[in-house]
């Protein structure tokens, strides 16, 4: 079975492709997990979330072939069924040794899906196959007729839900000509040692004398580069959803003999797009005349039509200040304890661990012309800003209780329109999806 690592920008994650999916089944999902990637084989695995009943095996024919441990492996197919949290769905992307198809349902991945097909006929095959099983199913991609995914839908996913954990070997399973090879892989480096002692000696005393001829203070140059990132980022928190969601109740669920489907707003380029679905009779020149005129339209095929609006209100969102992002001790207690109070009134909440925000190190032009990285002031006060990663699903209504502090990132809000019989306190006919950012110091 083909499978694809493929690194991401930053150079320590990397997402998986082409992984082979099994149901699980027990009281302790995890351990069964572990115990089917280890009886399989498989150089890493991923249970794609904590509700998920399924365990993707990545296998591949060299563990030399994985990256790193420091490079942390994410599964795509994972993380598209995370985005898609209701009704079924299937992604097709183009790559260069096949066709991937990856499918799911109400957020969890599909036995039999996450593959790298040869061809474009086997890929629309497989699909066709899907979408008699399933009726409903929606196929993003960047073939014609498929829905647009956009690039920023997989951006909250990269959490530990769809991350893999890479399976260990003892050493009663590495061969006797393994253990040869090591050895004499030791006896070399014990008789090159005396050899390179001298030149790793000198580069660390070039490093030693580049670190103590910094001319400016560290500490400087480091608040310097977090205030820059800072300027770049824009602030989310406050009024900024709440504004959004005023523009999108502005959008009519009915528009002459069309249904609205779904609605995807992107809260940094302040826009939003509405899916309509043709019901009997309608045509596009009646839609047309039933949505405002400064709306733009194109339709993909005869029963879906895509508008693009303008939001009549300015966002109101300002660049980040850094100065005033909350401490991590008060997200934790205080914001997040409103999260937990508001949860029952959500169908899925999960919020990420904090990471350092990825910074570019300032540096320092040398009188020889070269630049050296300025190394951060350990010693100092200053702390590098932290992001933890915000997935919400629920009720539409439901986030009007929603309070975001400042350091707010929102990467997408998705809303769909779903046939219920009856509304309860965790679900509803307008179903949200919300991603994000917490920002902290």
């Amino acid at each position: 079975m083909k499978y694809l690592i493929e690194m991401q920008p930053g150079g320590n994650r990397a997402l998986a492709f082409g992984l082979t999916w099994h149901s699980t089944l027990g009281n302790d999902p995890e351990a069964v997990a572990a115990k089917i990637a280890s009886r399989a084989k498989a150089a890493a695995y991923t249970r794609g979330g904590a509700r998920s009943t399924v365990v993707g095996l990545l296998h591949v024919k060299k563990r030399s072939e994985l990256p790193r441990r420091r490079i942390q492996l994410y599964s795509a197919a994972a993380m598209f069924a995370r985005s898609c949290a209701r009704g079924p769905v299937a992604l097709r992307m183009k790559m260069p040794s096949g066709v991937w198809v990856a499918a799911a349902y109400d957020g969890v991945v599909m036995v039999g899906s996450d593959v790298i097909h040869d061809s474009d006929q086997q890929a629309q095959a497989y699909l066709a196959h899907l979408q008699e099983k399933h009726k409903g199913l929606i196929v993003y991609g960047d073939q014609d007729g498929d829905q647009q995914l956009p690039p920023t839908a997989l951006a909250g996913q990269l959490d530990a839900s769809t991350q893999l954990k890479r399976t260990t070997r003892t050493y009663a399973q590495i061969p006797l000509p393994i253990w040869g090879i090591l050895a004499a892989i030791l006896a070399w480096a014990a008789t090159d040692y005396s050899r390179s002692w001298y030149q790793s000696s000198q580069k660390l005393k070039k490093s030693a004398l580049a670190q103590t001829t910094l001319s400016v203070d560290p500490s400087n140059s480091w608040q310097a580069a977090i205030h820059t990132w800072a300027s770049q980022m824009p602030n989310h928190g406050g009024q900024v959803l709440q504004t959004l969601l005023h523009e999108v109740e502005k959008i009519p669920l009915t528009a002459g003999r069309w249904e609205l489907v779904e609605v995807d707003c992107h809260p940094t380029q302040w826009r939003c797009s509405a899916r309509y679905r043709r019901g009997h009779l309608g045509t596009n020149l009646e839609l047309r005349e039933a949505l405002p005129e400064p709306w733009s339209l194109h339709w993909p095929d005869l029963q879906n039509a895509v508008a693009q609006l303008p939001l009549s209100q300015p966002s109101p969102a300002t660049a980040l200040n850094w100065e005033h992002l909350p401490a991590n001790a008060d997200v934790a207690l205080s914001w997040l304890s409103g999260l937990q109070r508001l949860a029952p009134a959500l169908t899925d909440l999960a919020v990420g661990h904090p990471q350092e925000v990825a910074l570019a190190p300032p540096t320092q032009i040398r009188p020889d012309g070269t630049a050296v990285a300025i190394p951060f002031p350990v010693d100092s006060e200053l702390r590098i800003p932290t992001a933890r990663t915000l997935v919400l699903n629920g009720p539409m209504r439901s986030l009007y209780l929603l309070s975001l502090p400042d350091g707010t990132l929102l990467d997408r809000l998705q809303i769909r329109r779903l046939p219920i019989a009856a509304a309860g306190l965790d679900n509803s006919a307008l179903t949200v999806t919300l991603t994000g950012k917490i920002h902290a110091k």
